[in-house]
Parts: structure tokens; sequence; C-alpha cells
């Protein structure tokens, strides 16, 4: 049991010991590195969300600047960004 820290370098480290112990060393660990998979990881987490359907806010998710740029010009306003 171990708790793992938000911040991107020992989120990082944390699931590089438990994917080392789970696999490697045959150790059950908690969390287990497919928890850590979606923790702090909000596009992630939407998707796992969609897929169990759960309910979820209208979400637009790109890695495209120019897909981005397109959906802000015909967003409808006030919406959220992260």
């Amino acid at each position: 049991v171990w708790r793992v820290r938000s911040d991107p370098e020992k989120l990082d480290e944390g699931k590089t010991k438990i994917r080392i112990l789970e696999q490697q060393k045959n150790k059950m660990c908690y969390p287990s590195y497919d928890e850590l998979w979606s923790y702090e990881h909000k596009v992630r987490q939407y998707y796992l969300l969609k897929e169990k359907n759960l309910p979820v806010v209208d979400t637009f998710i790109s890695f495209s600047l120019s897909e981005t740029k397109e959906f802000i010009k015909n967003a409808k306003y006030p919406f959220v960004s992260k």
C-alpha cells in the first residue's frame, strides 16, 4: 500500500516501481499499475467513464492544434477549458 503523489515526477516514479513490483516480483500492490494508469489524467478518466456508461459532461478532446482552433471558432460560450 502506497500513496503516490500527484506531481508528474513522483507519479512516474510510482508507476515505474509498482510495475516492476507487480510484473517482475509478483507482488500485489495497491494502488495497482492499472489503477494508476488513469490517476490524475483527465483524458484517460473521461474515456474510462464513457466505457463504463457513467455520466460525463459534454467533452471535446483533441491533440491537434488546427482541430482545436476550429472547435473554438464554433464553440458556444461559456465553456471550460483544461
